[in-house]
């Protein structure tokens, strides 16, 4: 039995997240999730509403099941998981101009449309760190320490 639990824990060990990939990994979902979000938004906008249902329903996936998957996953040493996702906050909002071309293209693409309304106010790249905000909050209970 004692061996068994040393094999869990070798296993654990080599499966938890450094630094790095930790935030490789909350990169790659909240950089979808973004896309996704500003493809429903632009949508709404230009009143092409097939695919908003689909876009929305992968926002939500990204965000309250792979995002979170990603903050409890075990990781490697002991650094604060918040400020990481911080850093990929910021990396996220300095590339914001490239997530809303390429959700206006994929609008444009799926929609048939030559032109596409795409003056997204900054209310809506607001609505979508708040969210991902509450969504960590949540997760690492943050409100209750």
């Amino acid at each position: 039995m004692a061996r068994q639990a040393l094999l869990a824990e070798k296993v654990h060990r080599a499966m938890a997240y450094d630094r790095k990939t930790f935030k490789d990994r909350v990169l790659e979902k909240l950089g979808a999730a973004l896309m996704h979000f500003y493809k429903v938004r632009l949508a709404e906008l230009n009143r092409q509403t097939k695919w908003v249902d689909h876009w929305r329903a992968e926002v939500e996936r990204l965000i309250y099941d792979e995002f979170e998957t990603v903050l409890v996953h075990p990781i490697k040493g002991k650094w604060d998981r918040m400020r990481a996702v911080a850093e990929i906050v910021a990396e996220l909002r300095a590339a914001d101009s490239g997530y809303r071309t390429v959700a206006e293209n994929a609008v444009k693409r799926n929609s048939r449309l030559r032109k596409a309304n795409n003056r997204l106010s900054n209310a809506v790249e607001n609505e979508f760190y708040n969210m991902v905000q509450e969504a960590a909050n949540e997760t690492l209970r943050i409100d209750e320490r």
